[in-house]
């Protein structure tokens, strides 16, 4: 699990939720979100599906989707160059769900960078384009990765699944 996605103050109501694949019972609990930049999304809920990958340590994704016990879902994602901070939205559905994640990789397709540098310092070029390096090799595994995950949501048993995915091929 990201290190900014934590469950804090469990609370049982096993008699409230259904049972996942395995026959385990999915248990509501007070679940807080850190989101970079804006105050943590504190909700009841329970966490119906987490995806990792793993393939760039140093950058981890996830996408995480949480079932609010008052109706609606809850969207947590990989934000870029930030391999620790996560983005987090409020959802009414799993079809909200996936439109939301296919208009955030649309937009990163969009989305460029603006590259200042001084050209009498030898190293200013490269230096330069670190960040716009960094921002494609980031859009190009998310989009990948989100690919993967909604593939997989459209399976049935996607509800309760919880995947680790490492991609051991090239990111660029």
């Amino acid at each position: 699990m990201n290190a900014d996605l934590a469950i804090c103050d469990a609370v049982s109501d096993a008699e409230d939720a259904p049972p996942d694949d395995d026959g385990n019972v999915m248990q509501w609990g007070i679940t807080v979100v850190t989101r970079a930049g804006n105050p943590p999304l504190r909700f009841r809920g329970r966490l119906t599906a987490e995806y990792t990958d793993m393939s760039t340590p140093d950058m981890p994704l996830t996408i995480s989707l949480w079932e609010r016990q008052k109706g609606g879902f809850v969207l947590s994602h990989s934000v870029d160059r930030t391999p620790s901070a996560s983005h987090a939205v409020n959802l009414a559905s799993r079809v909200a769900a996936t439109s939301y994640l296919e208009e955030y990789c649309e937009g990163l397709a969009k989305s460029g960078r603006l590259i200042t540098f001084d050209p009498s310092d030898p190293g200013g070029f490269s230096e330069a384009m670190r960040p716009l390096y960094q921002h494609m090799v980031f859009r190009q595994r998310f989009r990948r990765f989100v690919g993967d995950v909604l593939a997989d949501w459209s399976e049935p048993k996607c509800a309760s699944k919880h995947q680790e995915n490492s991609y051991a091929e090239s990111t660029l």
